[in-house]
């Protein structure tokens, strides 16, 4: 039985002659199911990383323990984090900066049973991000926003600095909020305020960028597209 060879891309060789090089059809298919794998589990870790603040809050809400929650909160995020590097043997900045802040705080939390440390959790990481995007901007003259998000969309870099700062300005405000949320008001309110307060003050912060990027006349493009294509 005749092996079928698929020809994939010429080669130059030092002697000036042209090689073909040739893939095999089980080739191909390993290939294929490989990349479909990654793609599966990188959307598994998206779902989880989703999952886990509803599994916190759900949990919550069935035992009335912030411990037993702030437990399943750890266990939720840890596995994210296993999933991710399992699939791209490397981690996010974000998934970084949650991992440490979930083990530490919810570690302290559980330790000293007292829910302050995993109050302070979410002020801590916003300040965190909004601290990295203006110091680094400031420190290394680039744009670090754009930087992370240059893979889904091109902006000048004078945009990307403005929308650093805002985004700085933006996370500490959400700092800012969730301590006085967190201790002017019950738990209860709490817990509702960051599976639903806080995501929707982030999505508010989205809009406004969209709408600045709008009316100031900003064009986006996808990656690698140029203007004069």
């Amino acid at each position: 039985m005749t092996k079928d060879f698929r020809p994939t891309s010429f080669k130059q060789t030092q002697s000036g002659v042209s090689t073909l090089n040739y893939i095999t059809p089980s080739a191909a298919l390993n290939s294929g199911v490989s990349s479909t794998f990654s793609n599966d589990v990188q959307t598994m870790s998206k779902l989880i990383e989703l999952a886990a603040p509803i599994a916190f809050f759900t949990c919550w809400v069935m035992t009335d323990d912030i411990f037993l929650s702030t437990q399943v909160l750890m266990v939720m995020i840890s596995f994210q984090a296993i999933i991710e590097y399992a699939s791209t043997k490397t981690l996010k900045p974000m998934t970084k900066l949650l991992l440490v802040s979930v083990l530490i705080f919810g570690g302290l939390t559980i330790a000293f049973r007292d829910e302050t440390f995993i109050l302070w959790k979410p002020t801590i990481v916003n300040w965190a991000l909004g601290l990295l995007l203006a110091g680094s901007q400031f420190l290394l003259r680039r744009p670090v926003l754009g930087s992370l998000m240059g893979t889904q969309i091109q902006l000048p870099d004078p945009v990307w600095f403005k929308l650093g700062y805002g985004w700085a300005i933006g996370f500490f405000i959400l700092g800012c909020v969730n301590l006085v949320v967190a201790f002017q008001f019950s738990l209860d309110f709490w817990m509702t305020y960051k599976l639903i307060g806080g995501p929707a003050l982030t999505f508010v912060y989205i809009i406004i960028t969209m709408v600045y990027l709008n009316r100031s006349g900003v064009s986006i493009e996808p990656p690698g597209q140029n203007s004069g294509d």
